[in-house]
């Protein structure tokens, strides 16, 4: 993939999470459509770093801005939580392949906090009632528990320790012991301005 085609598939996950839905799958399926069969698995992989990239664009905003107090603080809660459950959704719409892309692409993911973001990804679909994705997802935990034990940042530890916890195994999760993240889907209410766009 040249230049060119990696800056088309970007703008298409913004566009993606521009117009996505957190509590719609229906709709984010069919908006994801064309992309997910133009760019494949790639669109799946890179979606977390358009995540991440667009949580920091925010809190950059809020430190320009010197916005550093609680309501900063929920802002930032409420979009990176919308993210998440967008990308939640995307995932269902790849189906139990989908998960198993983004389990065995975590040993190659270096940015820590992209794993983080895959771990709390994983975990939220773990109350799924599809076989196929709980098929899937029974694979997970043979690949959290390595990357548990070689990364470094507590966030990204917390998060695989968290997965591991939703998805059957408890031991990880005592050693760090942090409050249980929200579990709340949010609703079209909460949704936050789009920080989408490139840092200038």
């Amino acid at each position: 993939m040249n230049d060119q085609e990696s800056r088309q598939l970007i703008d298409a996950l913004r566009r993606y999470f521009e117009r996505a839905r957190p509590d719609d799958d229906a709709h984010n399926a069919a908006i994801s459509r064309t992309d997910r069969e133009r760019y494949g698995g790639q669109f799946l992989l890179l979606a977390p770093a358009v995540i991440v990239e667009a949580l920091r664009n925010l809190v950059l905003q809020q430190t320009l801005a010197f916005r550093n107090n609680a309501a900063a603080d929920h802002e930032l809660q409420l979009f990176g939580v919308h993210l998440l459950w967008c990308y939640r959704s995307l995932i269902k719409a790849y189906g139990a392949g989908g998960v198993m892309t983004l389990i065995s692409s975590l040993r190659l993911v270096s940015d820590e906090d992209v794993v983080a973001l895959i771990a709390y990804a994983l975990a939220s679909l773990a109350a799924e009632s599809d076989p196929m994705l709980r098929l899937a997802l029974q694979g997970a935990p043979a690949a959290l528990k390595p990357e548990f034990d070689r990364r470094y940042g507590t966030g990204c530890k917390i998060a695989l320790a968290y997965a591991l916890l939703r998805l059957g195994q408890t031991e990880p999760f005592r050693t760090f012991a942090p409050p249980l993240p929200g579990r709340r889907c949010p609703a079209q209410g909460d949704r936050e301005p789009s920080y989408l766009a490139p840092a200038r």
